[in-house]
This record gives C-alpha cells, sequence and structure tokens, in this order.
C-alpha cells in the first residue's frame, strides 16, 4: 500500500510539472524564439551591415617572387653581394618601415596611438602577433602574412599596403644598384674604346683573356640594365584561410537551449509565485520568513 501511494504521489507531481509547461507554453515557446531570433541576427545578419561586428580572423598570406642579379654582376658589384632577397626580407620586417607603412594607410583608425612611443610599442606587438615574413622553398620566394579582421576594409587596406611596399621596396633597390651599374658600364666602355695593341704585347693571350671578361660583363650589366624593371614582384590574389571555425550554428543552438531553460525556470517561479498569492499559509510562511529577526 505504501509503495502504491508513493509511486502515486510521483505521478501527481509529474502531471503537475508538466501542466505548468503546457499552462505557460506560451512564454516558453514565444520566449525561446525570440532570444534564438535575436542570436541569428547577431551572429549572422548584423555583420554583414556593421563589419566591425565581425569578430572572425584570416590569415592573409601574399607570395613575392624576387629577382636575383647575374653571379657575375654581383661579383662586379663589391658592395652589393646581399642577395634581393635576403634585401627585401630585411626590408619587409624593419620596423621603421613597417610603421610608416603601416601610418599611412591605417591613419584614420582610432585605436592608433598619436603619442610616437605608444605607436612603435604598437607596431612592434602588431609585428610580433599579426605579422610574418618567411623564405619559400623555391629561391627567391618570400611569404608576408597578415592576421587580420575578415572585412573587406582590412583585405583592401592590407592590399595596398603590399603594393605600395613593393614599389618603394623597388625604387630603393633601383636607386642603388643602377647607378653602381651604370658607373660601372661606363668604366668599360671606356676600356674597350682604348687601343690594344696585340701584335707588340708580350702578353697577348693574358690580354684577350681581361678582353673578352669585360665583353662579358659588360653584356651581362646591360642585360641587367634592359631587362630588370622590377626586383620584386607580388601575386595579385593572395592565400586566405580563416583562423578559427565558424561557430555561429554552434552559438545559435546554446542560446536556443538556454533560454528554453530560463523560460521554464520562469514559468515555474511564476506558477509558485500564484499558488503563495492563493494560499493564505504559504504567505504568512514567507512573510515569516522574509520579516524575520534573528
Amino acid at each position: 500500500m505504501e509503495s502504491s501511494s508513493v509511486q502515486k504521489n510521483q505521478e501527481i507531481s509529474f502531471i503537475d510539472l508538466l501542466a505548468v509547461l503546457i499552462r505557460y507554453r506560451v512564454l516558453i515557446i514565444l520566449g525561446t524564439l525570440i532570444f534564438t531570433g535575436v542570436a541569428v541576427l547577431y551572429t549572422t545578419i548584423l555583420p554583414k551591415f556593421f563589419p566591425s561586428m565581425n569578430t572572425r580572423s584570416i590569415a592573409v598570406t601574399y607570395t613575392l617572387e624576387t629577382r636575383e642579379l647575374p653571379s657575375d654582376v654581383q661579383r662586379i658589384l663589391s658592395n652589393s653581394q646581399a642577395s634581393i632577397t635576403l634585401l627585401t626580407m630585411s626590408r619587409l620586417q624593419n620596423q621603421f618601415f613597417f610603421a610608416e607603412q603601416y601610418k599611412k594607410l591605417f591613419k584614420d583608425k582610432k585605436n592608433i596611438p598619436k603619442d610616437d612611443y605608444e605607436y612603435n610599442i604598437m607596431i612592434q606587438q602588431y609585428q610580433k602577433n599579426n605579422y610574418s615574413v618567411s623564405k619559400g622553398e623555391i629561391p627567391g620566394t618570400l611569404f608576408v602574412t597578415f592576421t587580420i579582421p575578415d572585412t573587406e576594409e582590412y583585405k583592401e587596406k592590407v592590399s595596398s599596403f603590399m603594393e605600395d611596399s613593393i614599389d618603394l621596396i623597388n625604387s630603393e633597390l633601383k636607386s642603388t644598384i643602377m647607378p653602381q651599374i651604370n658607373a660601372m658600364l661606363t668604366l668599360l666602355k671606356e676600356i674597350e674604346l682604348k687601343e690594344i695593341d696585340m701584335k707588340e704585347n708580350t702578353n697577348q693571350e693574358g690580354n684577350m683573356s681581361t678582353y673578352l671578361q669585360d665583353q662579358k660583363n659588360m653584356l651581362q650589366l646591360e642585360y641587367v640594365v634592359k631587362n630588370y624593371d622590377s626586383f620584386v614582384e607580388a601575386d595579385d590574389i593572395p592565400y586566405i584561410v580563416p583562423l578559427q571555425q565558424d561557430s555561429k550554428l554552434f552559438t545559435i543552438i546554446i542560446v536556443a537551449f538556454a533560454s528554453f531553460f530560463l523560460f521554464v525556470f520562469i514559468a515555474f517561479t511564476l506558477n509558485a509565485v500564484k499558488n503563495i498569492k492563493q494560499n493564505p499559509q504559504a504567505r504568512q510562511t514567507i512573510s515569516d520568513a522574509w520579516y524575520r529577526k534573528d
């Protein structure tokens, strides 16, 4: 008999709980739908109209190809032994160079410090965490990678950054290398114009070897002058990789479940308040507990 009574009480309790859920079904369903709708709006729709709300980051990688000088030309220009690849890599990694380029393109951003010291600290941190320059497996190849928000504005800014940087590096390389090549060409042409009396010279074979080497050097120097319009080029289309999985669906599901249980709790709370108001003894118990003084 006692077991049957317990089972009956459990059934009544379950029916009471179910009755509360049914009685407040409109509140539970409508509240859950509203909160879920807000989550959908916030995670999928609003970021399309307000890009600043988009918190997803991407890695944008540009592939750079450098044109090394012929080995004989590098040998002639004794003070230009460093490779074009290493010179380009060093320039792109230079903090001062990066800071100047960044300031030109992002000067309209409110989060850029006006104080030079604070700005340099910001650039240092950005280069450490969101920017890298590395050599590729193919000789003469460099990879430049930016970590930026996934917005069209930042993609365009980074594209402009690379275009301006490549133009500036090419200009700097031309201004340092080409004058030396032209000066060496002028010198070799002056030597060529001198008369070489092969018959009277006691060391004809040595003079001929020197003459041929000078001719070879001239041809390579002239080739560089005519064909090296640029030393560094970048691919027009970068390689873009999302840095984090798209968790919008997961967020929406979490909000839906959380809001469902929240409104279930609110429903039971409202039902409890209603029962207390209808029960004088319960009201008195609550009142005594509220005003009780130890």
